[in-house]
This record gives structure tokens, C-alpha cells and sequence, in this order.
């Protein structure tokens, strides 16, 4: 990157120490009221503050027969104290801020990654229970009948077939009056 001689630099009314090219953008030093230059799209004009806006004087004061009532030196040490000051509260009150929100938003988020994956995990255990219930109801030799409709258990006393779908899965044990043997030892 070629060196920006003062005659190339950007000339304004108010900023009379020379600029830098940062990255293709003109970019000022943080001096003061200088740093207000940076925003190229002039997006935030209207909520400007700079020590000439604060601390200005008449524009009859800065007439040449009146004179200025601060001298130029003075004038440059309270914009210097100025711009220092508002950087400084700035960035401590962004620190101060930027921290506490911080911590919420990483609580927050923190939160959420908590019960996003715990409850797929604990999903995860319901889902394989399910699972393995439809296994065993379809590949269980004594359910393929049931799970299939290949066969029709019998109807005992012309009542409704047992209700033993889940008879041993569970580990219940079969009631001794029906046992599985005499249910389908007939087929």
C-alpha cells in the first residue's frame, strides 16, 4: 500500500490533522472528536456528539475582530480531555455491560443446548423401548399370528380371545389356567 501524502488526503473543516487509509476506507485517528469520521455512510449523523457540538462557541467569537475566547492551545487540550473521557466511559461502560450480557446470553443459550439434547437423549431411551416392543411384536414367535392376522386364536366359551399380548415381555409370567402351550397347541 502506497504512503497518502497530505495533498491526497480528505480536507475538512474541522479536523485539521492528517488521516490514514485503513483497508480502502478513510479511517481517522481516535483523537478527540476525530474519531467521528469513520462512518463513511454518514448512517449515524444525526446522534453525533463531539466537543464542538458540547463546548462551542458563537460563531461571532470566532469572527477576526472579536477574537476567540479560548485560545487555540486550550481550546486543544479540553478537546483532547474531552474525546479521551467519552472513550473511556464508553468503553467501560461497554465492558461493564458487554459482561453482564454476556454471561446471560451464554446462560441463556447454555440453557437451551441443556434441553435440547437431554431430553433427545432421555427420547432416545422411550423411542428404543418403543423399538423394541415393535420387534418383538413382529419377529416373536408367539406374536406373529397376532401381529400378522395369519391365524385367529381360539375363542374359549365363545367369549373373546385371552388378552395375553405382552405375557413374558415384561416378564410376567403366563397364569398357570392358560398357559401358552394350550393356547396355540391346537394350531
Amino acid at each position: 500500500m502506497e504512503a497518502i501524502t497530505d495533498s491526497e488526503a480528505p480536507q475538512s473543516d474541522h479536523i485539521t490533522n492528517p488521516t490514514f487509509e485503513r483497508g480502502g476506507v478513510w479511517m481517522s485517528s481516535f483523537h478527540g472528536d476525530r474519531y467521528m469520521q469513520e462512518d463513511i455512510y454518514k448512517v449515524t449523523d444525526h446522534v453525533k456528539v463531539g466537543f464542538d457540538d458540547i463546548f462551542a462557541e458563537p460563531s461571532a467569537t470566532k469572527a477576526g475582530d472579536v477574537g476567540q475566547v479560548l485560545s487555540p492551545s486550550v481550546r486543544k487540550v479540553f478537546s483532547l480531555v474531552f474525546g479521551y473521557t467519552q472513550s473511556a466511559i464508553y468503553y467501560f461502560l461497554t465492558i461493564l455491560t458487554g459482561v453482564f450480557l454476556g454471561l446471560t446470553w451464554g446462560a441463556l443459550f447454555g440453557t437451551v443446548n441443556y434441553f435440547v439434547v437431554w431430553p433427545q437423549w432421555c427420547s432416545a431411551r422411550v423411542q428404543f423401548i418403543i423399538w423394541t416392543m415393535i420387534v418383538a411384536a413382529t419377529l416373536a414367535g408367539s406374536m406373529i399370528g397376532l401381529t400378522f392376522g395369519l391365524r385367529t386364536p381360539p375363542l374359549e366359551n365363545g367369549g373373546s380371545p385371552p388378552d395375553r399380548t405382552f405375557d413374558g415381555f415384561f416378564g410376567d409370567s403366563p397364569d398357570d389356567s392358560q398357559s401358552e402351550s394350550s393356547w396355540f397347541g391346537q394350531w
